[in-house]
């Protein structure tokens, strides 16, 4: 029996950021599509295809499998209106196949201003602050099922039809 070992890869507050990296683009003129498709997760304030190699190191410096980019595939940098937008462009944007390739985005932290970091900074501490003085949520019980409703009164029913 064989088992699947999935890498999980944390990140802090400081590593997420409204600016991604969208890696494995192919190089065929389909920015307008890939943008079409990254607003779907969240207002695209500004894009910059990364066509330079000193544009591509200063983007991909933290990434550790940056090597296999290539002249048939183009990286893309991203800017998001906020953390929440680019969160969920990482997390659901590399799902789907984007014309024949498996998109790698990445966080950009690399291009926050000072004053981005500590917006963004301020703004987790707040989310914090709002959670813990509001308390434990009280769980909420669920209505049953239909169905668990239907398959009772059958058998109540069924019960009733034996005789002893």
């Amino acid at each position: 029996m064989r088992t699947t070992v999935m890498a999980v890869h944390v990140f802090t507050v400081a590593n997420e950021s409204r600016y991604v990296v969208v890696r494995n683009v192919p190089a065929l003129g389909v920015i307008e599509d890939l943008l079409k498709r990254l607003s779907l997760y969240g207002k695209v304030c500004e894009y910059r295809l990364l066509d330079h190699p000193d544009d591509r190191q200063v983007a991909l410096q933290f990434e550790t499998s940056a090597d296999d980019d290539n002249e048939f595939t183009d990286v893309v940098w991203v800017e998001y209106e906020t953390v929440n937008n680019a969160r969920h462009a990482k997390n659901r944007g590399v799902q789907k196949p984007f014309f024949g390739s498996k998109l790698q985005i990445s966080y950009a932290p690399q291009f926050e201003s000072r004053e981005d970091t500590a917006d963004k900074l301020a703004k987790r501490r707040q989310l914090l602050l709002r959670r813990a003085q509001a308390g434990p949520r009280p769980e909420k019980k669920r209505p049953a099922p239909v169905v668990a409703q239907e398959e009772t009164k059958r058998a109540r029913d069924f019960q009733h039809r034996i005789p002893v």
